[in-house]
């Protein structure tokens, strides 16, 4: 049955998923291998920290409320679920945060393959919380995640410098997971979530990321 292929999916160390996705970001070729775990680490650290300020301000306020506060526009609607590009959310600047409600469809397959927790109504607030943490991304630009930049090339006496959107995502899951206490690193539900729509692309990724872990393929 999935579910138990999900179980030991989840049982993954987080630093296996965060290290997956560092290495789909377009510029991963450029990063040194020896720089790995520290932009990892300060990426996480990043979004915990972010999530701690959050909760020492606003000590008795649940996301609802956090989301009030701020004057965030929160919106759901249908998107496209394509193989191509499939968003469960995003963030809108200034101050908006649509969800995908569309994957709310597949209410009754996670229900039958005893995964109610990755139920629409259940994973909804993780999207929200990992989306907040992009609002702050903008407003606060003494973040590591927006200071860091990866030289490319030079010529003479310029070097051409990037941001990487790979630690950004890392972040925004660290805040996620801190924010709401999460047991489990939400970089997960990335996969788990549009199951039902591709089984065998999402089976694929699941099984090729478990076989890295196994073998000790990261950073």
């Amino acid at each position: 049955m999935i579910y138990k292929k999900i179980d030991d999916f989840l049982a993954l160390p987080e630093e296996t998923i965060q290290f997956v996705q560092l290495k789909e970001d377009r510029f991963f070729s450029k990063i040194p291998s020896e720089e790995y775990r520290c932009l990892i680490h300060k990426a996480s650290d990043c979004g915990k920290l972010a999530a701690q300020r959050m909760l020492e301000q606003n000590p008795s306020l649940s996301l609802a409320e956090m989301i009030g506060k701020l004057g965030i526009e929160l919106s759901f609607s249908e998107m496209t679920v394509d193989k191509m590009f499939a968003s469960v959310g995003y963030f809108e600047s200034p101050n908006k945060i649509i969800i995908n409600s569309k994957i709310h469809e597949q209410e009754s397959f996670f229900e039958n393959n005893e995964l109610s927790w990755l139920k629409y109504s259940e994973w909804k607030n993780i999207v929200i919380a990992h989306e907040l943490f992009h609002y702050f991304q903008e407003q606060d630009k003494t973040l590591f995640i927006n200071n860091y930049k990866l030289p490319l090339w030079r010529i003479g006496p310029y070097q051409h410098k990037t941001k990487l959107g790979s630690l950004s995502e890392i972040a925004a899951m660290a805040f996620a997971k801190k924010l709401l206490s999460l047991t489990f690193y939400p970089g997960f539900l990335e996969y788990l979530i549009l199951y039902p729509y591709f089984p065998e692309e999402i089976e694929r990724k699941i099984d090729d990321v478990t076989r890295m872990a196994r073998l000790g393929m990261s950073y």
